[in-house]
């Protein structure tokens, strides 16, 4: 686990929120976010409500660090499914800081 993914992740894991916060953390807090399968039908279903009811505009969505905090928890939770399924490492790509 890389150090902005153990900053995103951990505090998930534990029940808290990342500095920042999170966008849209009720929607996390509902899909039940626990390295099933199952689980990632449910990522589905909150993008999808997401979009359909919130529309956010990718700009200021990665504006915010809220924003930026929800991307970020989303792309190493689906890593950690896809790993803990085919048993392959998957490493996060290394990004300059802003």
């Amino acid at each position: 686990m890389n150090e902005v993914e153990r900053i995103v992740r951990e505090p998930y894991d534990e029940g808290g929120e990342a500095e920042g916060g999170w966008k849209f953390g009720k929607a996390l807090e509902q899909a039940q976010l626990d390295y099933s399968e199952e689980s990632l039908e449910r990522v589905d279903l909150m993008l999808k409500a997401i979009r359909e009811r919130a529309r956010p505009v990718h700009d200021e969505f990665i504006a915010d660090p809220a924003g930026r905090n929800f991307l970020a928890l989303l792309a190493f939770y689906l890593m950690a499914v896809l790993s803990r399924r085919t048993g392959a490492e998957i490493e996060a790509p290394r990004y300059a800081s802003r």
